[in-house]
């Protein structure tokens, strides 16, 4: 059983590393970025110097195999970055988004309500076929 779940594991955290992999790669191929697209957009108002910054802030005035692995060990630790259009950690603004709320609320109930349901099915099922009348 545990040699099941390491294997099951380790696919998983390949699956993850190609999926990212790719995206990296995909995103990279495109034409322009977010950040030069902020840059040059006028009501952005941002000075040369401030540019500068951005661009180095998220590397990229450095080869792709090292955005590559920064962006890597960043995200393994949890660090995703800060969002270009409010400034806030993306961290914090995906925390957000997976926080409950009321429609995490209402999902619940609708589970609690139908589980029940479906186990006192299955049980009087389960126990019919060991009655021998099924």
């Amino acid at each position: 059983m545990r040699r099941y779940i390491v294997k099951r594991l380790g696919q998983a955290l390949l699956v993850l590393w190609a999926a990212y992999t790719v995206s990296f790669l995909l995103l990279s191929a495109l034409p322009g970025d977010a950040v030069n697209n902020r840059i040059q957009n006028p009501e952005a108002q941002i000075s040369p110097e401030q540019a500068q910054v951005l661009i180095a802030y998220y590397g990229l005035d450095r080869p792709l195999w090292e955005q590559y692995g920064t962006a890597l060990t960043a995200g393994l630790r949890g660090d995703l970055g800060y969002s270009l259009t409010d400034g806030r950690a993306v961290t914090e603004l995906a925390l957000n988004v997976v926080a409950p709320g009321p429609n995490c609320a209402v999902s619940f109930v609708r589970y609690s309500e139908f589980t029940p349901a479906t186990y006192t099915t299955h049980a009087i099922k389960w126990r019919g076929r060991n009655d021998g009348n099924v």
